[in-house]
């Protein structure tokens, strides 16, 4: 099986953004009614998002946007010039995955928001159809995020680390990082999704 390993970091500009972008979604202090929101692209064409005219990515296979906020309600995106609009709430969390195979060609997974400054949280996305992943040390040791199922993520908050992790389906592990450097107060995404028959990874760093 093939594995590609792509590690994103928050603060590199993975993205092209114009300013005005910049200043509305992401420069300002989010307001104290904010809703988060950020995509990732896991079908094979690249696809054009934006929000109030703002663009907020041309996003390929497995790449993942920052977080954007504004005040909750509704809001409607532009996802390859068609229209999205969800509903988001008060200190919502939200990844819309872009996925062709899904109704609607997208899902949503809400969250909350991760303040913990005296650990790192590591997450774990099943964006595949596998019954259950759980990330595992690279050795397949020691559980780390448990039994985690489709289209859902799993959690957990842990003392920083430097290593390479692996979600296992069952006894096989499907993907394997590079090391990853976990931070105090920051949170670091791993997506398991499908391409064709391969699952692969991409390892995201952000501080929420």
């Amino acid at each position: 099986m093939t594995f590609r390993i792509a590690i994103l970091f928050s603060f590199l500009a993975i993205f092209t953004f114009n300013t005005a972008a910049e200043d509305a979604l992401y420069a300002k202090l989010p307001p104290s009614d904010a809703a988060f929101f950020r995509f990732i692209n896991i079908n094979s064409q690249t696809i054009d998002v934006a929000y109030d005219n703002k663009r907020i990515g041309n996003l390929s296979q497995g790449e993942v946007s920052r977080y954007g906020y504004e005040s909750f309600g509704s809001f409607t995106f532009s996802i390859g010039g068609k229209p999205l609009t969800l509903e988001l709430k008060k200190g919502e969390l939200a990844t819309i995955v872009l996925d062709d195979t899904a109704e609607n060609g997208y899902f949503t997974i809400s969250e909350q928001v991760f303040d913990n400054k005296r650990k790192a949280r590591i997450k774990l996305y099943n964006l595949t159809q596998r019954p259950t992943l759980t990330l595992k040390t690279a050795d397949g040791k020691h559980d780390v995020v448990n039994s985690v199922e489709p289209h859902t993520v799993g959690f957990r908050d842990i003392n920083a680390v430097n290593m390479p992790f692996a979600a296992f389906a069952e006894d096989t592990a499907v993907i394997t990082t590079d090391a990853v450097a976990l931070t105090r107060n920051k949170v670091t995404s791993v997506f398991a999704f499908n391409v064709n028959q391969n699952t692969q990874v991409t390892v995201r760093e952000s501080e929420r």
